[in-house]
């Protein structure tokens, strides 16, 4: 037995020492000390030298270029995202002003996105704005929806939409030749047959027309008959709070906005009629709250800016009034339609008494 010879273990843990002191790289010398790495200042010096592969380069600059796209996008993206959501979300509350200003928001993001000017379109029908129920349809029609639901409100709108646009022109012809005689208004009503798909349309103008003649009682008459063929026609029940205001039925009359206003929580038009009923009523207090609240959906509604007028005049500040009707008178020689301009003039002049 020899002596002198190592045993393997202990060549084995010689070796181990060894290597753990060598570079990983070249394995042939020693790492340098206080590096973090175990390789040796040749290899590391080769290392820093070695030039990064070209599809390197590329795949950095796709992820590079993916994330700049990104960063752009997303706020849009977002925003858009955010005012859809705040518009479907007024829209389930029946706050329809707000729901068209949010949905006119995204529409300026995404103009020709389908479900935004679905939404729109519904939104804008309910406000009565004709402008944008057209441009809204516009990007809507022919297209194909994903969303069944969404679609069958709009397909019910459009159809209800067209029959008012679509009344025979002879029949609004016939009644506007007739508007100075309530004789001829009230025959031509009792003629028309509930069955005639103009009847709806018809009634209206003639009880517009004998609002017009100051015939409250006849056009109450009519327009009673009309809502019981469509109860909720918007037109009807809006002139018809009218008719009664002047009749000086106010509770009744509050009544029918109050119903315009289950189905639109926020028109400006109803709320301002609300405050007109009440200065007819001389509560001007309860008025100046209508017109509050109108003025606070939309300050920029004529009607409600009219209705403001009228309460400033009957609380005695004459020079506000006077400074909103110059306002009115502004907007409406813009738009080229000076109906309310007229109408308040009279009022505030003291030409006419409004109550």
């Amino acid at each position: 037995m020899n002596t002198d010879e190592t045993p393997v273990s202990q060549q084995d843990e010689t070796t181990d020492l060894l290597n753990e002191s060598l570079c990983l790289n070249c394995k042939a010398r020693p790492f340098a000390e206080g590096s973090k790495t175990r390789i040796c200042d040749d290899c590391r010096q080769i290392f820093i030298k070695y030039p990064i592969p070209k599809w390197i380069w590329i795949f950095t600059g796709i992820i590079l270029l993916v994330m700049v796209i990104g960063l752009t996008r997303m706020p849009k993206y977002f925003s858009a995202a955010v005012h859809l959501g705040r518009g479907e979300k007024a829209m389930e509350e029946q706050r329809y002003y707000t729901a068209q200003k949010e949905l006119e928001m995204a529409a300026e993001i995404f103009p020709e996105n389908i479900e935004i000017n679905a939404r729109l379109f519904i939104a804008s029908d309910k406000n009565i704005n004709y402008p944008l129920i057209s441009k809204s349809y516009n990007q809507i029609v022919d297209r194909n929806f994903e969303d069944a639901e969404l679609l069958a409100q709009v397909q019910l709108m459009a159809s209800t939409l067209q029959n008012y646009n679509a009344a025979d022109t002879n029949i609004v012809n016939r009644i506007n030749t007739l508007k100075d005689s309530v004789a001829l208004l009230v025959h031509e009503f009792e003629t028309l047959s509930p069955d005639n798909e103009d009847y709806l349309i018809a009634g209206a103008m003639i009880g517009n027309h004998l609002y017009d003649l100051e015939k409250y009682a006849e056009a109450e008459k009519v327009l009673n008959t009309v809502l019981e063929k469509n109860d909720s026609y918007y037109h009807a029940l809006s002139l018809l709070s009218a008719v009664k205001r002047n009749m000086g039925k106010f509770d009744e009359a509050i009544a029918l906005c109050d119903r315009l206003l289950e189905k639109n929580k926020e028109d400006v038009t109803v709320l301002a009629q609300k405050a007109r009923i009440e200065l007819k009523r001389k509560d001007d207090k309860q008025a100046a709250v209508y017109v509050d609240e109108a003025l606070s959906i939309d300050p920029t509604s004529l009607y409600a800016l009219e209705a403001k007028a009228m309460v400033a005049y009957y609380l005695n500040h004459k020079d506000e009034s006077k400074q909103i009707l110059n306002t009115i008178r502004q907007k409406e020689i813009e738009s080229g339609d000076t109906t309310i301009t007229n109408r308040l003039q009279l009022i505030l002049n003291g030409t006419e008494s409004y109550r």
